[in-house]
């Protein structure tokens, strides 16, 4: 005899149920409002910088006005294909040409910064001026900053690492 999906809820304990709701709850929730969205954006990042604290951050508008900066995008080629910022490159660009960039400040960005943050870290071990992007391209979006798709065209479509990342403007369309 099989037992359906509710029959075998059921049977879990009731602080089972409780936490299992609570988590269904806040990860299919995202905020409705833009001020809500960025202080999540902001808050995520702050929590994701504690596992590389030596690794100094840059903000938006310090990185946006420094023309010299080599902006470099963390993110997989799946997600880079949807979107970017206007003239990033990817970590497999990057590689190809890095003595190229030896004397130039390196920017990296991902989608809420953890990853970037572990390429930055790794960059200043090896030597590099390697600053990590504060709440990378999330936070990009969130200071009225544009995106380019692959043929450089200004785009309202972000790529995002997952569901709990899903906190671009409403004005954006995202994909995970």
């Amino acid at each position: 005899m099989s037992s359906t999906m509710s029959e075998k809820l059921c049977e879990l304990p009731i602080a089972t149920l409780m936490v299992l709701s609570l988590l269904i709850v806040s990860c299919s929730q995202r905020p409705a409002d833009n001020s809500a969205r960025a202080a999540a954006v902001n808050e995520l990042y702050q929590t994701s910088r504690q596992a590389f604290p030596d690794v100094p951050e840059i903000t938006i508008a310090a990185a946006a006005g420094d023309d010299s900066a080599v902006f470099v995008d963390v993110r997989e080629p799946a997600e880079i294909v949807v979107s970017r910022i206007a003239g990033a490159i990817s970590v497999a660009e990057f590689e190809a040409a890095r003595s190229e960039y030896r004397d130039r400040q390196i920017v990296t960005y991902c989608t809420i910064g953890y990853r970037s943050g572990k390429y930055a870290e790794q960059l200043r071990n090896d030597g590099f001026e390697a600053y990590n992007l504060s709440g990378s391209i999330l936070g990009w979006v969130h200071d009225r900053r544009e995106l380019v798709d692959p043929d450089g065209k200004w785009i309202r479509r972000l790529h995002v690492y997952g569901r709990k990342w899903d906190l671009a403007p409403t004005q954006y369309e995202t994909v995970w």
